[in-house]
């Protein structure tokens, strides 16, 4: 048993600069611009090229492998450890798109990748894509690609802050410029780009596209509409989709909160989108998340109580129960 206590964990933001990023994200997270084009910030990280590192406290320094290895059962609870083993189950991101992105798939068995978007800003006429339109078949999307029009086979909605959209596996997708939005999926970071605008990568080249790849694993039904529906209430926590991956609800809140076990059969991450909470954990140990930031919080230190400083909005993500 590791000698040193678990708290509430906060990681250093892993940002990457790409050429369809912007200064927005930094600026959200209260942090001074850069010049760098950054596009994305990866919160929470279970990838080996890109592991989180604790920031704070005396585990800091430590990476989320070597967490998970030390204290994977603390941390997931007993069912969710059986089930996961010692790596962590969740990729959670932040994406600023300046320009559109990629046309793009995951796949469904080798690296497996489904992924939620919760829109948390846009700017101009920012829209998502997250499936075929009607009626679009296999022979339909050959064609495009040899016309290079694909993007003209995809349903699109116009977006606004609050927005949901889940993306499972093998569904065709982009996110459009002016989006700003917390991405959260399985922890893979294979994507299989199939149409990219002609852009070009620092070095001038055109970057590559995985058109054989892409064919194998898309999904030609359409489902629309594309975009989840949902309630919400004050001061109470709102489930707003639930996934074999993992479930995800927010909390608005201007009043002190009791985040219970029945809430989260396991750990807890929560992001603040809005205000700034203070986090009090079972056994005492408090930390203040502002806007921009995220924690993860072990199985084992829940009951919270979350106390905000104004009204906050708090986006929950936890694991299916």
């Amino acid at each position: 048993m590791p000698s040193t206590p678990l708290y509430p964990l906060s990681f250093t933001p892993i940002f990457r600069p790409v050429l369809w990023g912007g200064t927005r994200l930094m600026r959200y997270k209260g942090y001074a611009d850069t010049s760098e084009k950054i596009g994305e910030c990866w919160e929470i990280s279970p990838i080996e090229e890109h592991l989180s590192v604790v920031d704070k406290g005396s585990l800091q320094g430590k990476t989320l492998k070597e967490l998970m290895q030390a204290y994977g059962r603390d941390i997931l609870g007993t069912k969710h450890f059986a089930r996961y083993g010692e790596r962590f189950p969740l990729l959670i991101k932040l994406i600023n798109a300046e320009q559109d992105l990629s046309v793009q798939v995951h796949p469904d068995k080798v690296s497996p990748k489904s992924e939620m978007w919760y829109i948390l800003e846009t700017s101009g006429d920012a829209r998502i894509s997250a499936g075929f339109r009607q009626g679009v078949t296999s022979e339909k999307y050959l064609s495009a690609v040899q016309e290079h029009c694909v993007p003209q086979l995809l349903h699109y909605d116009a977006i606004e802050a609050g927005n949901l959209f889940y993306i499972p596996a093998g569904r065709i997708h982009t996110i459009g410029a002016g989006s700003f939005l917390l991405e959260v999926q399985q922890p893979s970071d294979t994507t299989y780009r199939i149409f990219d605008y002609q852009r070009r990568d620092q070095e001038g080249h055109l970057r590559p596209l995985h058109l054989e790849q892409a064919l194998e694993v898309l999904d030609f039904t359409a489902f629309p509409p594309y975009k989840e529906r949902y309630t919400e209430r004050k001061n109470r926590l709102n489930r707003l989709l639930s996934t074999p991956y993992f479930l995800f609800s927010t909390l608005h809140i201007d009043k002190p909160y009791m985040f219970t076990a029945s809430e989260a059969e396991g750990c807890a991450v929560f992001f603040v989108a809005h205000g700034a909470v203070e986090i009090e954990d079972r056994w005492g140990q408090k930390v203040l998340v502002e806007q921009g930031h995220s924690v993860l919080i072990p199985s084992v230190l829940i009951p919270l109580t979350l106390t905000p400083s104004a009204a906050s909005k708090i986006l929950v993500v936890t694991l299916p129960e």
